[in-house]
């Protein structure tokens, strides 16, 4: 065997429960106001809905009295939610404030509660993962959504993880700018933020943000992009994704460019569908993508 051959390893192990913190689960605009839905985030069933304030809620999904899915046919009443079945109604807060045929309510029953926030154009849950149990719910990242007009999505049979390597990855950012990366530096590390620089060559650097693990903002000269990542069951992910054109003015037309961008997203997508995790990688952008993993890794804050 040359010196030079060694056996990668190539696993899943480490995946599964990876991302934590503000994960994005739907798009705002398409969450009216009284309206219920049931969704899925790291294989929990989870109702979402929208009080008549405006403000997302969410709780697990099973009503505490027999059980029924709350997202299938619940009822919006001001700010709580109201069960199908036998109209058992819940707050926000995951306690019972109504059942129809009875004078009293359950205060001894209740249904754990997931805080949710709106941002960028799509809704967030938090959710804590395995961390400090000490510590309370961070603030939701905020997003410009000036100029965002519509919201896409891609299901994937992959982890998330991979596909927020698609954009610390200097590599595939070439895809979106036509060139081959220089250089690649961690610009800022925070418990909520890893920002990362790439440059190319004249033209001007390319920065990633990357909010509580799961969202991913590309700034371009030209253009941002928000990429959303929600794993919805183990193996499987959502991804939300929106382009924003903010200079037309540099020469591009505006919809050509942003075709092009979505086209790039198409491809660091078809990509992640069809990875491996190895656990270390080389090359380029190698230690910019162990510094993100060993970030994302890290125990997070809770507030249960």
């Amino acid at each position: 065997m040359d010196a030079d051959t060694q056996t990668v390893a190539v696993s899943d192990e480490g995946l599964g429960e990876s991302l934590y913190g503000w994960l994005p689960v739907a798009v705002s605009a398409e969450l009216e106001r009284g309206k219920a839905i049931p969704i899925r985030v790291h294989g929990r069933e989870v109702v979402l809905w929208r009080g008549e304030s405006g403000q997302p809620h969410a709780l697990n999904a099973y009503c505490a009295h027999l059980g029924h899915h709350l997202g299938y046919l619940g009822r919006v009443c001001g700010e709580d939610v109201r069960c199908f079945y036998h109209g058992w109604t819940w707050s926000p807060e995951g306690t019972n404030t109504d059942v129809p045929y009875d004078r009293r309510v359950y205060k001894g029953r209740r249904i754990s509660r997931w805080a949710a926030a709106d941002g960028g154009g799509l809704i967030y849950l938090w959710y804590p993962g395995n961390g400090d149990k000490s510590k309370q719910v961070r603030s939701a990242p905020e997003f410009d959504t000036a100029g965002v007009d519509c919201v896409d999505h891609s299901d994937l049979a992959t982890d998330p993880r991979l596909v927020i390597e698609q954009f610390v990855d200097p590599m595939t950012l070439g895809y979106f700018v036509g060139d081959q990366p220089l250089t690649s530096t961690v610009m800022s590390v925070t418990e909520s933020t890893v920002v990362i620089q790439h440059t190319f060559g004249a033209r001007p650097p390319v920065a990633v943000e990357i909010h509580d693990s799961a969202t991913v903002v590309v700034r371009d000269a030209r253009w941002n992009l928000l990429v959303g990542v929600c794993p919805i069951a183990a193996g499987n992910t959502r991804v939300w994704s929106t382009v924003t054109v903010t200079t037309p003015s540099l020469g591009a037309d505006t919809g050509q460019l942003r075709r092009d961008i979505e086209a790039a997203l198409d491809r660091a997508l078809d990509v992640a569908a069809r990875m491996a995790y190895v656990q270390h990688p080389q090359g380029v952008g190698a230690e910019i993508i162990e510094t993100y993993r060993r970030w994302v890794a890290r125990p997070r804050e809770t507030a249960e």
